[in-house]
């Protein structure tokens, strides 16, 4: 997934774009007209525009948004010599186990796999009571992807808290990308939480600067 950010930054740099990594913004503030970002070991950056793209849980330490609310995400990793030919991402609509979707990840990205082998992803919500068994966890595998997913060996176990920014029903979430003079905010938080929301919040966020 690198080579999406490293391809906007190759376009962004022969724009004349100045790009610069591993600098911590430590504050924000409007002063005089002007944006001021105080950045750790370097000079102050100021600008007429400023886009805030965050972890949600930094949004409210520079602007006056609260942070938004998350979801986590549990997933496990099998190898396998055998997998479905599908590529597709799977869900179990009869809801006979934890996992809320299950994708085979080396039909679409086989350097993914261990040499040789397949790659599969099942994912369960974190912090869910009671927690997911891997034992429930591979009699769900068998439910939707067969007997093939019998013989996969779990490679391990990835638990992250705040995996997406949550989306309660109605799931729709339309709102402004400027919130201020000369003050944005991107993110899948104000979006769908997924990589395209994230990228369509950004969108929008550039098209306000724009115009």
């Amino acid at each position: 997934i690198a080579a999406l950010p490293a391809q906007i930054a190759d376009t962004a740099r022969r724009a004349s774009a100045d790009i610069r990594l591993s600098h911590a913004v430590r504050r924000l503030r409007h002063r005089r007209g002007v944006w001021e970002l105080k950045v750790a070991g370097a000079d102050v950056v100021r600008a007429q525009e400023v886009v805030v793209a965050v972890d949600p849980g930094a949004v409210a330490a520079f602007t006056a948004l609260p942070s938004p609310a998350v979801r986590g995400l549990q997933t496990w990793w099998f190898a396998g010599s055998e997998a479905p030919a599908s590529a597709l991402l799977s869900v179990d609509g009869t809801r006979s186990g934890p996992l809320v979707n299950t994708v085979v990840m080396s039909r679409t990205a086989p350097s993914y796999a261990p040499p040789g082998r397949h790659l599969i992803a099942a994912t369960s919500l974190y912090g869910a009571r009671p927690a997911a068994t891997e034992r429930e966890v591979r009699a769900q595998l068998r439910h939707v992807w067969g007997p093939v997913a019998e013989g996969w060996d779990l490679l391990r176990r990835d638990d992250i808290p705040a995996a997406l920014p949550a989306l309660p029903p109605p799931m729709r979430r339309a709102v402004p990308s400027h919130i201020g003079t000369g003050l944005h905010v991107a993110g899948d938080h104000r979006s769908t939480p997924s990589i395209q929301g994230a990228l369509t919040s950004g969108l929008r966020a550039a098209r306000g600067i724009l115009d």
